[in-house]
């Protein structure tokens, strides 16, 4: 178990070390009032007769951002915070408004989703195209393991958009821009660090869609990956339509998986 694992383990008020054991736990979720489940080999299981408590909650979540909430504030406003090793923790709760910005009041759930470091074989073929490659999965299917196996092998300078500091100690030779959006982080990864090749995980508004298209011809070919379970539902989501219409992405994966086994179901050329 790695230390980053270990460290979230260390906070969370019941032992679940021996769960690790029993498979691949993919997800931990933590619910004031509820008992503690733990998704091992894509079946959620209870994890102990305790009931977690609010303050078991907010003890949790106050060591999770080691007692240093305004560090992780960006973070907060939009619901996840992002630990060492890559590992994400949704947070469920109260959200109010003030002054046009939206402060977290209440945490009442904390879904803590494992990084993987599984290997994600695929064949060379699916990086050969002249635009853009746009890879669509449901959640879990593995997009971002995928793309963490590309960087590892890539032999372009790459430049990786990491919003939410996922790619924490990115595998291969590429750069790595965090913490910034990736309206941001598309504009200063072209204009500022000459990559060929620039990967930005989980596309998901129009404005970020935008800024792609203000950089497709400049010589920089883009990966992305999107939330979606088959091409149909790809044309139906209005940022990804702009991308596809304009021409973006000359090919698509789409990708399925569970347990650390992964696979591309589905290759298109566009």
């Amino acid at each position: 178990m790695d230390k980053n694992l270990k460290n979230i383990l260390d906070k969370i008020p019941i032992k679940l070390n021996n769960y690790f054991r029993m498979g691949n736990v993919t997800e931990i979720r933590l619910s004031a009032g509820k008992k503690v489940k733990l998704c091992i080999d894509g079946k959620y299981v209870f994890a102990d007769k305790k009931i977690m408590e609010q303050k078991d909650i907010d003890s949790v979540f106050m060591k999770l951002c080691d007692y240093t909430l305004s560090a992780y504030q960006d973070q907060i406003s939009q619901g996840f915070i992002t630990l060492s090793g890559g590992h994400r923790v949704g947070i469920g709760g109260k959200f109010i408004k003030s002054e046009d910005v939206y402060i977290l009041n209440t945490v009442t759930s904390l879904i803590i989703r494992i990084a993987s470091v599984a290997e994600y074989k695929y064949d060379k073929s699916l990086i050969c195209f002249d635009r853009g490659l746009l890879i669509a999965g449901p959640p879990h299917s593995g997009k971002t393991t995928l793309l963490k196996n590309i960087c590892a092998n890539t032999e372009y300078n790459t430049v990786v958009c990491d919003e939410r500091n996922e790619f924490y100690n990115c595998p291969g030779n590429v750069e790595v821009i965090s913490g910034l959006n990736k309206t941001q982080a598309i504009g200063h990864a072209v204009r500022s660090m000459n990559p060929q090749l620039v990967i930005c995980d989980e596309i998901g508004s129009v404005e970020e869609a935008e800024q792609l298209l203000a950089f497709m011809n400049t010589g920089v070919r883009f990966i992305c990956s999107v939330h979606a379970d088959s091409v149909d539902k790809l044309w139906m989501k209005p940022n990804i339509k702009l991308l596809l219409d304009n021409k973006v992405f000359d090919k698509i994966a789409v990708i399925s998986g569970q347990n650390n086994f992964f696979c591309i179901r589905e290759m298109i050329d566009v």
